[in-house]
């Protein structure tokens, strides 16, 4: 009697081969979408994103301004590029006021930050900390907000009073992804005004 061969011995079948490449191609497929995904995700972390940097800077320039106080007879003084004055710290590292000046460096094209503590101040000024707020600024202008009891009110370019603002207004151009954009904020004194103004 002649010996039957099993099918074991003779490979797979015609839908088992095909079931076999249908997973593989699945498999393939959904790897290779979650890895074109994770390119573009990582492609637009590694992108230069100016305006998410611009309004993380601003966050510190509002909180300074809304905590901005007077301070015996020292005076807010402020220009289209710059402004310095004082402010209530919030960090929890530096306690007290702080004077604080905003500056707008055209060759770098950043807008610098730079505060003192009252023991700097004591001693020059030296040792004061700089920050980089905002990269890529094409320009940057400030303007001070004035009113007085007579209902006048402007916008001034130029700021050098004992007293506050009541608003500052600062306008931006950006370059972002080889655009120029614009951003204007108007950021307000709670503390600001010169109630003493006739």
């Amino acid at each position: 009697m002649p010996k039957r061969e099993s099918c074991a011995q003779h490979g797979f079948t015609l839908p088992e081969i095909i079931l076999v490449t249908l997973l593989i191609a699945l498999l393939g497929s959904a790897i290779y979408h979650v890895f074109a995904q994770g390119l573009k995700l990582w492609n637009w972390g590694a992108q230069d994103h100016a305006q998410t940097d611009l309004y993380i800077g601003f966050e510190k320039l509002i909180d300074d301004v809304r905590n901005a106080t007077k301070y015996g007879t020292a005076k807010f003084k402020g220009s289209t590029d710059s402004m310095q004055f004082y402010t209530q710290s919030t960090s929890v590292s530096v306690i007290g006021i702080l004077q604080v000046q905003y500056g707008y460096d055209r060759q770098k094209q950043a807008l610098k930050r730079t505060q003192r503590t009252y023991r700097q101040l004591l001693n020059g000024g030296r040792d004061s900390s700089e920050d980089i707020v905002a990269n890529h600024l094409l320009s940057c202008l400030f303007s001070y907000y004035y009113s007085d009891r007579k209902n006048a009110h402007e916008w001034k370019n130029s700021w050098d009073d004992p007293c506050l603002p009541e608003a500052i207004k600062v306008a931006v151009d950006y370059l972002d992804h080889k655009r120029v954009k614009n951003i204007v904020r108007t950021i307000l004194v709670p503390a600001g005004g010169c109630g003493n103004l006739t």
